[in-house]
């Protein structure tokens, strides 16, 4: 896997180096011409003349190296963005061993954006929900497949404070498999109470996957039969979020992903270096190999999905082995935001089917994660739990080896999920790792252009 990645990054380099090769070349040949005789001179002139020199490409344009596809090097506008609508931009190519990506986030916006996504505008434009000491405001970006939408909760505290030294840090939060964005408000809320003169949190964007919370209900007809959900694609729509953001260079961008939504944030970083500040990743789902997950797949299918009410559906989860070891407010946000209403009574957002399409979609995904964690630029800190099955301290140490700024540490007492099993902890431990990795953003971004892609 890694040396078919770094035959990749050869090939990349070598397009990108192109036109400067071309350039040396063509003015070789002129000089070589020019010391011909005058024959030849006037037989170049007549050729010139009859055939039209055909213009070289200069350069791709961002949107087309960023998708890897054949670009027309048209400007102000290449045929494949006119195309699709994109916003076309080109930037100056590179020299090898800089980072690929030269342009800012908000390059690539869809030309025809059609919702307000600038943070303090969603603040003022939405009415605040009810969240003890945050407010919470609800807006829908683009996804990135055309007509998909996600839906995330942005979050702010009327308490933050800056001053001059302090990093105004914007967190961006992906959730696991089968969950939703509200199950981060208990550990958010203990996040944003540790806040201090060296960081703030200006913006917690907490998002639901696109086939999973309220971004299902928008997509619903376009994942009612899906059975195979690559993580990639949750990878892209992240960045596309991010994008849309069009953040300032003041604000630091933290990712914060557990299981599914860590993996998901770990790719992100691979296909766009130092799209993020730093990272946290909460017990992430890496394997070392191709791996179908056939059980889980099968399982979760099984799953009921179904209720005639709450009550009914409280008496399913309450008692559940796999529920009862929750702390109490996640499971209540679970059967409040988890559940939508149908005609015959309440429905998990997140069907079953689209559970077990994500499963599925481990296959390739994770394990490319893995074999690929040694491109990630930004300070990451891994979070696991004691008794985590899909993160064991010794896996995760082997896998993380090759990383040129990452930390761990393993939270006592909690499984997979302790965002759910112990939401006020797992605040804590984000909160100290916060503190460790926002004085490392800043010094690890003066010396990411020298780490080799």
């Amino acid at each position: 896997m890694r040396s078919s990645s770094s035959s990749n990054n050869r090939n990349l380099d070598r397009d990108l180096d192109h036109d400067s090769n071309c350039s040396r070349n063509r003015d070789h040949n002129q000089n070589h011409k020019h010391s011909k005789t005058g024959k030849s001179k006037q037989t170049r002139t007549n050729s010139s003349t009859s055939r039209p020199a055909v213009p070289r490409i200069k350069l791709a344009c961002v949107v087309c190296r960023l998708k890897k596809i054949r670009c027309d090097g048209a400007q102000p506008t290449c045929g494949k963005c006119e195309k699709q609508g994109e916003n076309c931009k080109y930037v100056e190519g590179r020299k090898r061993g800089r980072p690929m990506r030269q342009y800012t986030l908000g390059d690539l916006v869809p030309a025809d954006k059609s919702v307000p996504v600038e943070l303090q505008s969603l603040i003022k434009a939405h009415g605040n929900a009810a969240l003890t000491g945050l407010t919470k405001t609800n807006s829908i970006f683009e996804g990135s497949r055309k007509g998909q939408k996600i839906v995330a909760n942005v979050y702010s505290s009327p308490s933050t404070k800056t001053t001059n030294g302090t990093k105004r840090l914007t967190v961006l939060l992906a959730h696991a498999n089968g969950f939703h964005k509200e199950m981060w408000e208990p550990t958010l809320k203990r996040l944003f109470s540790h806040q201090n003169s060296e960081w703030s949190i200006e913006h917690a964007i907490a998002l639901d996957g696109y086939n999973h919370g309220d971004s299902a209900i928008e997509n619903r007809e376009t994942i009612s039969d899906e059975s195979y959900a690559p993580w990639f694609m949750h990878a892209r729509d992240i960045l596309s979020v991010v994008r849309q953001l069009e953040l300032g260079g003041a604000e630091k961008i933290v990712g914060i992903g557990h299981s599914w939504g860590a993996a998901s944030l770990l790719l992100s970083e691979i296909m766009s270096p130092l799209t993020f500040s730093s990272l946290i990743i909460t017990d992430p789902v890496l394997f070392s190999k191709v791996t179908w997950n056939k059980e889980f797949v099968a399982m979760t299918l099984k799953r009921r999905w179904q209720w005639k009410d709450v009550d009914e559906a409280k008496a399913y989860f309450e008692p559940h082995p796999f529920f009862r070891v929750w702390d109490s407010r996640a499971l209540d946000l679970h059967i409040r935001y988890g559940l939508e209403h149908t005609s015959e009574g309440l429905a998990l957002k997140c069907r079953p089917n689209s559970e077990a399409a994500v499963f599925a979609g481990a296959a390739y995904a994770s394990p490319f994660a893995t074999n690929n964690l040694w491109r990630v630029q930004c300070p990451t800190a891994f979070l696991t739990g004691e008794t985590s099955q899909q993160s064991p301290r010794e896996h995760i140490a082997r896998i993380t080896a090759g990383m040129r700024d990452c930390r761990h540490v393993v939270m006592e007492g909690v499984g997979h999920l302790l965002v759910q099993e112990d939401p006020d902890r797992t605040g804590d431990q984000y909160a100290r790792l916060l503190d460790q990795l926002v004085p490392r953003m800043d010094a690890d971004s003066k010396t990411a252009g020298s780490a080799r892609l």
